[in-house]
């Protein structure tokens, strides 16, 4: 797995042409998270995925991405998700983005 950190912007394709910024997946909220965490998803993308891994680089969930607005895993009543620090993976064809975020249980 590879993290990328907090990083939103904009990248360029081969012709120079700017991409939109895709997310603000940066500013999860809330920040610490106790029963659910959003992120914003403010793009259009086919197959678009996101993925939240834990410090030892296991996928804990992941959800398909079919339309722009928010995404919200509601993890409250999971066992398997303990206090501790995650990363959050935003992928299509086009991007990826990441930021990491903490669970308080």
């Amino acid at each position: 797995m590879t993290v990328l950190g907090n990083q939103t912007g904009t990248a360029e394709s081969s012709g120079s042409v700017p991409l939109p910024n895709p997310t603000d997946i940066g500013n999860p909220r809330p920040n610490p998270a106790t029963e659910s965490i959003t992120f914003n998803t403010n793009f259009s993308a086919s197959r678009a995925c996101i993925e939240i891994y834990d410090l030892t680089g296991r996928i804990v969930w992941r959800s398909a991405i079919t339309e722009p607005g928010t995404v919200q895993w509601n993890f409250g009543d999971i066992g398997k998700v303990s206090s501790g620090v995650y990363f959050a993976v935003i992928r299509s064809e086009e991007f990826s983005d990441s930021t990491r975020f903490v669970i308080t249980r």
